[in-house]
């Protein structure tokens, strides 16, 4: 199944919709440092002071132009990603950073073209 995720740099107008396959939505949840136990009671109490989405985002097969606007949205400080949120029921707009792309080449058909294999980066908000 293909979902309609799309990407842009941080304040640009134009998007790039993507070939994703997969991407799994956990909410990581940040607590303060100020959680943890109370030496009087021995009772856990939590501060928490906000959830943030990371994704493992699967990418289909890409050319290698497809997979230079890619990487020149996702390296570069922070990116926008239209996304369905389920956790919200919502479509959403997140800033994100990259953390990796580990591009594969598949098939290299000439010096100027070929085939990246599928891949999966970790997106995290901001």
């Amino acid at each position: 199944m293909i979902m309609p995720y799309k990407i842009r740099k941080t304040s640009a107008d134009e998007w790039l919709e993507l070939n994703v396959l997969s991407a799994p939505t956990p909410i990581n949840a940040l607590d303060s440092s100020k959680s943890g136990r109370d030496n009087n009671t021995g009772k856990m109490f939590r501060d928490k002071v906000a959830d943030k989405v990371t994704l493992s985002v699967s990418i289909g097969e890409t050319t290698n132009e497809e997979s230079a606007a890619i990487s020149a949205i996702v390296l570069s400080p922070t990116f926008e990603v239209r996304m369905p949120n389920p956790h919200t029921g919502l479509v959403e707009i997140k800033t994100m950073y990259c953390t990796a792309i580990p591009w594969e080449v598949k098939e290299m058909t000439s010096d100027e073209t070929w085939i990246n294999k599928e891949v999966q980066m970790e997106w995290v908000e901001i």
